[in-house]
């Protein structure tokens, strides 16, 4: 659902409650209240205002959801990195206390240098910082290693900073699977070799082998480039450009072959890709697997986190309920310096 009203959107975060009511009060408050609990609901109205009522309720029914903050795109020695830091970070220092682990999705700096991957690190120790300790978990993208995304490769930077493979966090009870997909592919695509999802499988079933509490935990794939090819509003001067033109990008842009990847997720059962790259927020669950043996994959993309090329800052917020086995996913952003808004809220079942 785009722009949620906000009443609406309390009503979709409590999707794990349904069926039920919504309720809401001319100040803003709202709440759902459970079927099973509405003649409980009807009798405390009688002893408190509705406000407080709403309020009480609010924190009576929270959940136990597991939740992700995920982050994108930072493009770190560019100037909208500069001047969208600090608002993010503001932002940041409050959403950070409801959730249990940060995932950055590559392109963490705007080409291979040392002083932008330095900037990088330092954003990421402020973080962990906020988090009370707890590192976040980040993967590379094309401009961490190709000159400006396109030209070459270098990874010194990347090495430097060892970016996720597989990690285990017993607090948000999930495995993370980090892959680099800029290994190859022409100008910004990117692709992941046999070899890799060979490597990377390995690692995990290491895991499984020596951690037996890791047989349990949801697993969460982090790639950069997007799995599903589409087209989206246009970004920055060049995309606007060839869509004027009446061309697309696309092609430069989108993960080559991702046939093998799809395999290797439905193999392990992964049902989760986390993803970054074409600077928007995206939500698409598709059948990967064949008609006999159907292997349904959602993956979740994220703007960019520091408006790069002139986009709004955007994050992630991923709640996850074990019980139901559903996603809610929030997407928020800030145009223009504005106040961070819900843009849009997608559920996952």
């Amino acid at each position: 659902m785009f722009d949620p009203f906000p009443a609406i959107s309390v009503g979709l975060h409590a999707f794990d409650q349904w069926p039920g009511f919504l309720c809401w009060s001319h100040s803003g408050k709202a709440t759902f209240i459970r079927e099973n609990r509405i003649d409980e609901f009807l009798k405390a109205l009688d002893s408190a205002h509705f406000d407080e009522v709403l309020e009480h309720w609010s924190w009576a029914e929270a959940s136990a959801k597991k939740r992700l903050l995920h982050l994108s795109d930072l493009h770190f020695g560019t100037d909208d990195a500069i001047r969208n830091k600090r608002m993010l970070l503001a932002e940041l220092s409050e959403v950070v206390h409801e959730v249990d682990r940060i995932v950055i999705t590559g392109d963490l700096f705007d080409s291979p240098k040392e002083s932008f991957a330095l900037h990088f690190a330092e954003f990421c120790d402020k973080l962990t910082e906020i988090s009370g300790g707890k590192a976040p978990i980040y993967i590379p993208g094309n401009h961490d290693i190709r000159v400006r995304g396109i030209l070459g490769k270098s990874y010194e930077q990347i090495a430097n900073i060892r970016p996720t493979t597989v990690e285990i966090d017993d607090d948000a009870k999930m495995v993370f699977i980090g892959f680099n997909t800029s290994e190859n592919g022409f100008l910004a695509q990117g692709s992941i070799s046999k070899v890799q999802l060979t490597r990377i499988g390995s690692e995990y079933r290491d895991l499984l082998a020596r951690n037996s509490r890791a047989k349990d935990y949801l697993p969460v794939v982090l790639i950069h480039h997007h799995p599903f090819s589409y087209e989206n509003e246009p970004v920055g001067a060049l995309e606007k450009a060839f869509r004027y033109l009446g061309m697309s990008l696309e092609p430069t842009l989108r993960m080559e072959n991702p046939a093998d990847f799809y395999k290797w997720c439905a193999d392990w059962k992964f049902e989760t890709v986390l993803h970054g790259h074409k600077h928007s927020a995206k939500h698409i669950k598709r059948n990967v697997g064949s008609h006999a043996e159907p292997f349904e994959l959602t993956a979740i993309g994220c703007g960019s986190s520091l408006g790069a090329e002139g986009s709004p800052v955007s994050y992630n917020l991923l709640e996850w309920d074990q019980a139901s086995e559903n996603w809610i996913v929030s997407f928020h952003q800030s145009e223009n310096g504005g106040a961070f808004k819900e843009k849009a809220v997608a559920l996952s079942f």
